[in-house]
């Protein structure tokens, strides 16, 4: 009996001892799970802030990265900027070069003009014109800007009447002064055929008639702007006159009054070869007959002057001196003197420098801008134009032609008057204005009281039933200003176009600038590309 207690108790003992190892076992397990999530938790915890410190990490090189980003693109702007500057700087050293060098050759072009062509540098006045006149010789009257050529040939005009036809080489210059072009005058067209073709043309052709009276019966013949003429054209004429008139004497005994300055705007270089039938370089070209030791640099020999041609030395040179335009600035007009002779250029330097203003200060101007390009001025006029509030008003012009003989037709539409006239007159075709729209008259309508060729004022009023605008005019005060005619003659007739006498005075070209006078302007030179732009643009002042 005693044994089955001491088994039993033995048996409860070892099971008591199994219960608290299966306990222990428990707790052990249930320990190690707490420890196993405490772990994961660690673990969570440290993967976050691996993460975050990851994260924090590549913001902060990502923003190192665009920072370097930034300041590159601000280095590689900057050396873009001083890319931009410098090869303006250069462009501007090129230029000033290239006006030295055109102001040397101006001064080399004096010399070979008027020291080799018995050149009076004293003033001659009126009287000593009509003495070489009465003489039977040939005159070129030349000047700087501003002398009073323009007045000559209005005076020469007056007195000599019917006597003294007047012509221009270029279209906007005969309208000026009421004539023909030289071209038309003489029935040579652009000088594409040989002059025998327009001889026999002239003398055989019934439709021609009157053109061959016009040159037989000329007494005088006035060629205005004739710097712009090459010599090659010079004695295509001289040589078509001959032939016309029957007269071995320079153009046909025709007395000739050539006026211009070579110093301003130069002739073009190039002609037609009617053999090749193409355009070449002028034969007058390189020919120079300065007496100094820079021969290759001398202007004569970049362009066919017509003092390059024998024919110029049957001219008597008159020199006009005294200048009119800029009679009230006696420093402003000595330095053009000095800038057309191209001497003492630090005297113009240290002028203009005074008066040189930024673009962007000269766009926001209402002056006049004087442009070399037409492509600059359209783009003001255009620009100005829309910044202007208010209803834009439109103005057709009315072209005709009026033959001298009714039964004869000289142009085949309507299409080619127009497209004759554009060529040639400074009127627009379509005139756009706008109430307080700056504009300039192209018109003499009253020099007196200021209405002349250049006057410049504000649209105050418009009538667009009357075609009547109310100009308030800077020097003229308030006027109105209605439709007129401008006319440029042909021996076939006279092409008319109707239109009011005003343009947009926001930008001009130089080549229509020429001839102009103008209170005030702001002058462009960045697209300068011919000798005697910026003379000519300056002058007009």
């Amino acid at each position: 009996m005693n044994e089955y207690i001491i088994f039993a108790c033995f048996v409860f003992f070892v099971l008591i001892i199994i219960l608290q190892i299966i306990q222990f076992y428990i707790k052990e397990n249930s320990y190690k799970e707490q420890l196993h999530e405490k772990d994961k938790k660690i673990i969570s915890i440290y993967e976050q802030n691996d993460l975050e410190k990851r994260e924090i990490k590549s913001n902060f090189e990502q923003k190192i990265f665009n920072l370097n980003k930034d300041r590159k693109q601000e280095v590689s702007k900057l050396k873009s900027e001083i890319l931009l500057l410098k090869n303006k700087a250069i462009k501007i050293i090129k230029k000033l070069w290239h006006y030295k060098s055109i102001l040397y050759k101006q001064r080399e072009l004096y010399k070979n003009l008027y020291c080799c062509n018995n050149f009076i540098p004293q003033d001659k006045k009126y009287s000593e014109i009509l003495k070489n006149l009465a003489e039977g010789k040939n005159i070129f009257i030349t000047g700087g800007a501003g002398v009073g050529k323009s007045y000559i040939l209005n005076k020469l005009k007056e007195k000599f009447g019917s006597d003294l036809s007047l012509t221009a080489i270029t279209g906007i210059a005969a309208v000026n002064i009421g004539g023909m072009t030289i071209n038309s005058f003489a029935g040579v067209g652009i000088a594409d055929t040989k002059p025998l073709f327009i001889i026999n043309s002239i003398l055989y052709n019934k439709e021609k008639e009157e053109l061959k009276k016009a040159i037989q019966k000329t007494k005088m013949l006035a060629i205005d702007e004739v710097s712009m003429c090459n010599a090659y054209l010079f004695e295509y004429i001289d040589e078509v006159f001959k032939g016309v008139r029957g007269n071995d004497l320079p153009f046909g005994g025709i007395q000739i009054i050539a006026v211009g300055d070579f110093f301003q705007l130069p002739p073009i270089k190039n002609v037609f070869d009617y053999e090749k039938k193409e355009q070449i370089q002028c034969p007058y070209l390189n020919v120079c007959n300065c007496d100094n030791s820079y021969k290759e640099q001398c202007l004569c020999t970049k362009r066919s002057f017509i003092f390059n041609s024998p024919l110029f030395g049957s001219f008597k040179v008159i020199n006009l001196t005294e200048i009119k335009r800029q009679d009230d600035d006696k420093v402003f007009a000595a330095v053009l003197n000095n800038i057309r002779f191209g001497r003492s250029i630090e005297s113009a330097k240290y002028l203009f420098k005074e008066k040189n203003i930024n673009l962007q200060t000269a766009n926001k101007r209402d002056v006049i801008h004087i442009y070399a390009t037409n492509k600059e001025c359209d783009i003001r006029n255009n620009t100005k134009l829309k910044e202007l509030e208010g209803f834009e008003y439109k103005f057709n012009a009315y072209d005709s032609f009026e033959p001298n003989d009714k039964n004869k037709i000289s142009f085949e539409n309507q299409q080619k008057i127009t497209n004759e006239i554009n060529k040639n007159m400074l009127a627009r075709e379509v005139l756009k204005l706008k109430i307080n729209c700056r504009v300039m008259l192209i018109y003499n309508l009253n020099i007196q009281v200021g209405l002349c060729n250049g006057a410049i004022g504000t649209v105050t009023e418009i009538n667009k039933i009357s075609d009547i605008i109310t100009v308030n005019f800077d020097k003229a005060g308030i006027q109105s200003i209605k439709r007129k005619d401008f006319e440029l003659k042909q021996h076939e007739g006279t092409l008319i176009r109707n239109q009011i006498p005003l343009i947009l005075a926001y930008g001009i070209t130089t080549h229509k600038s020429q001839g102009m006078t103008l209170d005030k302007a702001i002058i462009c030179m960045d697209e300068i590309f011919e000798a005697g732009q910026s003379y000519v643009a300056l002058s007009r002042l």
